[in-house]
């Protein structure tokens, strides 16, 4: 039975598309639901009609997707969140913060649920993020976190890296005094050998 869908329908087609399926699937769902009407000759002129309406709209939602893909892809999202002074974040980045940041940031909506992320996230840096546009148009953005670190953390975690960095500039004078005082009592033994005479030999000063 061939009929013209008026909506999209899963897994079937879009509005406009004329389509065959089964009499009881069309009588007892489609035609009832108002998601379809019967293919007659002044439906089908209807359809056409439809369809290049689609076709137009369709082509200019995927070129305003790919103007935003250009707008995205060209300047990444930055923020800042608390976090240690090793980069892990006091909590995290989800969906739904990022699509805010695109808004706020590049003036774009974009449903929260095509963003690309497997999970939050919770380290600062940069992340590379995807984003569906479009069923046809897929964006990469960057995401630019930045720590806010406490003061008193950043303050303590300096002084123990500089106590780290003393302690090993110490430990490596130590290994260097040691290996030239090797070098040393090594140059020393190998002189006073020199200077003794060969087995069997008279020393200086000894008659033969």
């Amino acid at each position: 039975m061939q009929i013209i869908l008026k909506a999209d329908v899963p897994n079937l087609g879009d509005a406009g598309d004329v389509v065959d399926v089964r009499r009881g699937y069309a009588n007892n769902y489609l035609l009832p639901k108002g998601l379809a009407i019967l293919a007659t000759g002044g439906a089908l002129k209807d359809a056409q009609l439809m369809a290049r309406s689609r076709a137009r709209r369709e082509a200019g939602n995927i070129a305003t997707a790919e103007t935003q893909k250009a707008t995205l892809e060209g300047s990444p999202l930055t923020t800042s969140v608390k976090a240690g002074v090793d980069g892990t974040l006091y909590g995290s980045v989800g969906k739904r913060n990022i699509a805010e940041l695109i808004e706020k940031q590049h003036g774009i909506i974009v449903n929260y649920k095509t963003i690309g992320t497997d999970r939050p996230i919770k380290t600062t840096g940069e992340h590379e993020v995807p984003v569906r546009l479009h069923r046809d148009v897929h964006a990469t953005i960057t995401l630019v976190i930045e720590g806010e670190v406490d003061a008193n953390e950043l303050a303590a975690h300096k002084a123990e890296q500089e106590r780290l960095a003393a302690k090993k500039a110490e430990a490596d004078q130590a290994a260097k005094d040691a290996e030239q005082a090797e070098a040393e009592q090594a140059a020393e033994a190998e002189a006073a050998a020199e200077g003794e005479p060969a087995e069997g030999e008279p020393a200086e000063g000894e008659d033969a």
